[in-house]
């Protein structure tokens, strides 16, 4: 019972002495869409249009008990960019951007905006179609979020991802 006692004080003294970087299970990160507007209106007559701007609000929060610094959030958007009048598959591309957080108090959260995206659906009248076969509606769509938080020296310190899937695309910094 003593040693026990006494390992755990000289283990508590260790820790209060020496400075312990920022692990993977001390950042906790959330990412929560918001609509900020739409826009309906036609377009050459036979066309209804809907454009649709969205970003994400990404909150990271300290789930430790000494203060950070210096971190740098990065996030990526993925989405299906459809080519109205395309008979051709959507294709997935990515909005990128990050946040420098100077300062995260521990036990404490701070939360960042993305840059918006402009999700477009077009849909053609109910006689109207396209000579070439294509499909008579076609609809942007976000198919994931991804976010990493980096500490100074560049090492990863947290992970989100929504749906964890989308893990295995390829991170572009």
């Amino acid at each position: 019972m003593r040693m026990s006692l006494l390992f755990s004080l000289i283990g508590f003294l260790t820790v209060g002495l020496f400075p312990v970087s920022a692990a993977l299970s001390d950042i906790e990160i959330k990412a929560v869409r918001e609509k900020l507007g739409e826009d309906i209106f036609r377009k050459d007559g036979d066309t209804r249009v809907s454009k649709k701007e969205i970003l994400y609000n990404i909150t990271i929060q300290s789930k430790t008990f000494k203060d950070l610094s210096k971190l740098t959030a990065r996030y990526m958007i993925f989405y299906y960019d459809s080519d109205f009048g395309s008979p051709d598959k959507a294709e997935e591309k990515s909005k990128s951007g990050s946040e420098n957080i100077l300062f995260l108090k521990s036990n404490t959260s701070v939360t960042f905006k993305t840059d918006p995206l402009i999700l477009t659906t077009e849909k053609l009248d109910n006689n109207v179609i396209w000579a070439n076969g294509a499909s008579s509606k076609s609809r942007d769509r976000v198919s994931g979020v991804w976010v990493r938080v980096f500490a100074e020296d560049g090492s990863l310190v947290g992970e989100y991802a929504n749906p964890s899937s989308i893990t295995k695309r390829i991170w572009k910094d």
